[in-house]
């Protein structure tokens, strides 16, 4: 025996182990190649701390078959050499493999044994592991007692293990509701952690992102996300925790995109891998719930019945709870309640409870409320929407689950007053959250989160057959109106992005279609430089937005506004479309149509204007102007006949359609076009939007690249006025129209337009350098007064994720637009630069952009296609 060999060797294995928790994908290879020494040598204790290291980093990298080999190994050897602590060291790091393998039964069993052999100082790492085990198996409170008990005797030597305790602790006192606490202890852990360890800084900077989300400060939570990401990516500790929590919090925010990519990076890290199946059963639910949100039912289903089997092989009760919660929820959505259904429910929201998951008891009592209601068992289902809102306390978006499940008590109850109360009360928090985010896209994809009371108040006011109230809560639904009337702080970090952004877009222009390899390394390099665009926006809060709800009182005063004016309002309620029209002297309601008429209708209407657009003969023409008209008069039918006698007494009309139906060529109904149409996304907006004021006389015409009428377009329109500024040819730079929009009274754009139907806030306008797209938009400090966007389809709503408008026609309005004309459909190069020219000529004389819209349809040669589709395309938007 060489004692001061073996010596050296038990140094080499201690810092082995040091390392390998530091940077296990580094360390990994040099713990093996240690115990290859220790081996040799017959040194059986290097040996065993040898190998548990190796297990341990295989461990950390998902490498459970290398992981199994190098800690059974280690388990014999200990045993072989009956050294007690290496033994207990060796049967604790492999408990945990058993646990993330699912194999619970063996975990238990190493634990037992760890406990029989270790020594006072070891009976703390027992301890931290029995924490770790009943964590997983979702037994909170006993987790809770493991790791105070480490806290309580861990020795000052062992900060690793201290540092794990409080990390794992406060993500536990997360989940049972204590924020604060929490908080607390996770920031004592980061203290600790940036003394000895950049992995456990990157594992703590995880932890504390999960508070913020728990928290409901999504924002802070993704920021904190992002450092976890690269501390984590720079040490090569796999990500499967950290996509997951990141998968909700994208998946809170709407991102559902983003979401799906996330919580798959996580599915992919461990589906097949023989140790995966812990972290997989985990990895499944944020997935099959970003499916429910996408409506993609039999994806959730597959997803959430997975992890709910997976749970109950691993014994996991409390995990396998959350899973059966999930399948009862998608299964609630596919079919009619049963009473099997209210039985499981009880049974979720028991062992929620037991387990202390605040947040899933509210979620399990609100469905089970739900699911009561409609067997008709109305005193459970009281009782269940009851425990639901009391349940449902801590933030904003759990907050409105306990404002649901009381309305739904009160509609159970036949409280209409309190049910409008709880609704509006909820929509009032939902508006205020909505407010703190400075990205237009995360402020219109969260209102999805009211779209339940905003239908219930709705359906309630439908049921009284009151219009004033059907009125009220097609406003409250949609009204909440986050504006930024200019700001001399306009966020210019984005600038030189932007600028990169058009540059490659140029660049991927200018290659032949051909040169495949170029092209497809130029969408990457775009893909890459939008998603930091985005995630830049995300990640601020707001200083600049207000919130506008409308009350009775002040609905009652825009309606003293309606002189001489007419307003249809719709909304979509259970597939149908419910009208009211509203003047200062008559109120109506009435059911108009379905939703899924009036889309299919739309459909065929877009169709016959391309076939008009792009004519092949004759008799393709003479199909297509039929289809067209017969269409347009069909919608007309649909959405205006009960109101025809107001319409008829009216000099104009403003038409407030739920952002789905605000595409529809409004202006163009039969039974509108001789009126001055104006379109809002609500009544409220049309208030704030009429009563704006230019700050100057500027008037600034721009021609975009690629059309060849463009120019002699702006030169026809400058002659309408008597100073206009131009850009065109080179000087038309995003730089350059953005300096002079500023401000201005009038801004015309004849530029190719593109819809962007994944992200609208990369709609754009064709310039000289590149798409000036909606993020430039939303940088003018003073946006113009009116916009007229000679462009294809951005007036179109493109494929909303939520119920508010986003993209091109929401920056300019919420943004100080007054007015704002677009086209919902492509238009026609030459025809398009004689309607506007037209328009601008009923402009300069003094009338207002709805009437010069109307006055340019007026003039229009309706026989001719071209002319005809131009015509129908452009819509007044706003209303000044």
């Amino acid at each position: 025996m060489n004692v001061e060999h073996d010596a050296a060797l038990l140094i080499r294995a201690a810092q082995a182990y040091r390392d390998v928790v530091a940077d296990p994908r580094r360390a990994m290879p040099d713990a093996e190649a240690l115990a290859d020494d220790a081996r040799a040598a017959g040194a059986m204790e290097a040996l065993t701390m040898a190998l548990r290291a190796a297990g341990w980093a295989a461990r950390e990298l998902y490498d459970h078959d290398a992981a199994r080999r190098h800690l059974d190994e280690a388990v014999r050897a200990a045993r072989t050499a009956n050294l007690d602590d290496r033994l207990c060291e060796a049967l604790i790091t492999r408990s945990v493999m058993h646990l993330e393998m699912g194999h619970t039964g063996r975990a238990h069993r190493d634990l037992r044994e760890a406990a029989t052999h270790a020594a006072l100082g070891s009976q703390m790492e027992v301890a931290f592991a029995t924490g770790l085990l009943e964590d997983i198996m979702g037994n909170l409170d006993a987790a809770v007692a493991a790791y105070r008990r480490v806290l309580e005797f861990a020795d000052v030597d062992k900060p690793d293990l201290r540092f794990k305790a409080l990390n794992n602790l406060g993500l536990l006192i997360l989940r049972l509701g204590r924020y604060d606490e929490a908080e607390q202890v996770l920031a004592e852990a980061e203290q600790l952690a940036e003394t000895f360890s950049p992995a456990f800084a990157g594992f703590v900077a995880e932890s504390r992102a999960t508070s913020a989300f728990e928290r409901g400060e999504l924002l802070e939570a993704l920021r904190r996300y992002e450092r976890a990401e690269r501390i984590l990516t720079g040490v090569g500790v796999q990500l499967v925790d950290l996509y997951l929590g990141k998968a909700s919090a994208l998946l809170q925010l709407r991102l559902l995109d983003e979401a799906s990519a996330a919580a798959q990076q996580a599915v992919s890290h461990v589906d097949g891998l023989p140790g995966g199946s812990l972290m997989l059963a985990e990895a499944l639910l944020p997935q099959a719930r970003i499916a429910l949100a996408r409506g993609d039912l039999d994806g959730a289903a597959a997803a959430a019945v997975r992890a709910e089997e997976l749970f109950r092989r691993q014994r996991r009760s409390g995990w396998r709870a959350r899973a059966g919660l999930l399948r009862t929820q998608i299964e609630y959505r596919q079919v009619p309640a049963t009473s099997a259904m209210a039985d499981r429910l009880n049974r979720i929201e028991r062992t929620m409870r037991e387990v202390g998951n605040v947040p899933a008891v509210a979620e399990a009592a609100l469905l089970h409320g739900q699911v009561a209601a409609a067997l008709g068992r109305r005193r459970r289902a009281v009782a269940a929407l009851d425990r639901a809102a009391t349940a449902a306390r801590g933030p904003v978006l759990l907050r409105l689950r306990g404002r649901l499940a009381t309305a739904i008590k009160a509609d159970l109850e036949g409280n209409t007053r309190r049910l409008s109360q709880v609704c509006r009360l909820g929509l009032d928090e939902l508006g205020a959250y909505r407010a703190t985010f400075a990205s237009a896209e995360l402020r219109a994809r969260a209102a999805a989160h009211g779209s339940a009371l905003a239908e219930m108040g709705l359906r309630a006011a439908a049921r009284t057959g009151r219009t004033e109230s059907i009125w009220a809560w097609m406003e409250r639904a949609r009204a909440v109106v986050a504006v930024r009337e200019g700001s001399t702080d306009v966020d210019d970090e984005l600038r030189p992005d932007l600028a990169q952004l058009r540059g490659l877009e140029r660049d991927l222009a200018a290659i032949t279609p051909l040169d495949v390899t170029e092209q497809a390394n130029l969408l990457e390099r775009i893909t890459r430089l939008e998603r930091r665009i985005r995630n830049h926006t995300w990640m601020h809060n707001s200083d600049a937005s207000s919130v506008t709800m409308p009350s009775t009182a002040t609905l009652r005063s825009l309606r003293t506004g309606l002189t001489a004016c007419a307003l249809l309002q719709y909304a979509v309620l259970d597939g149908k479309i419910l009208g009211v029209a509203i003047t200062a002297d008559k109120m109506r309601s009435a059911e108009v149509s379905t939703l899924a008429t009036i889309r299919s209708s739309g459909r065929q209407l877009a169709f016959a204007l391309r076939r008009l657009s792009q004519p092949r003969s004759r008799t393709s023409v003479a199909g297509a102007f039929r289809s067209a008209r017969h269409e347009l008069s069909h919608l007309s039918e649909a959405l205006t006949a009960p109101f025809a006698d107001i319409i008829r007494a009216a000099d104009e009309v403003v038409v407030a359609p739920p952002a789905d139906l605000i595409g529809v060529p409004w202006g163009a109904l039969r039974s509108l076009t001789d009126r001055a149409v104006r379109v809002v996304p609500t009544a409220t907006l049309w208030q704030i939007t009429k009563d704006r004021r230019a700050t100057s006389d500027d008037v600034l015409l721009v021609a975009g690249p690629d059309l060849p009428a463009a120019e002699a377009e702006i030169r026809s329109i400058a002659a309408c006025y008597a100073e206009p500024r131009t850009l065109t040819g080179s000087a038309a730079t995003a730089d350059a129209v953005q300096a002079k929009a500023s401000g201005a009274r009038l801004v015309h754009l004849a530029c190719h337009g593109r819809l962007r139907r994944d992200t609208a806030a990369f709609s754009s306008l064709q310039v000289a350098d590149g798409p000036l797209t909606v993020y430039d938009l939303e940088r003018l400090r003073h946006p113009a007064h009116h916009w007229v966007l000679a462009a294809c389809d951005l007036g179109s709503p493109g494929e909303l994720v939520g119920p508010e408008l986003d993209g091109v026609l929401a920056t300019l309005l919420y943004g100080g637009g007054a007015g704002i004309v677009a086209a919902v459909v492509s238009v026609p190069d030459l025809e398009t630069g004689q309607l506007m020219t037209d328009l601008h000529r009923a402009l300069a004389s003094g009338a207002s952009l709805a009437h010069a819209v109307q006055a340019a349809r007026d003039k229009a040669d309706a026989s001719e296609p071209a002319a005809f589709v131009a015509s129908v395309a452009f819509t007044c938007y706003g209303g000044g």
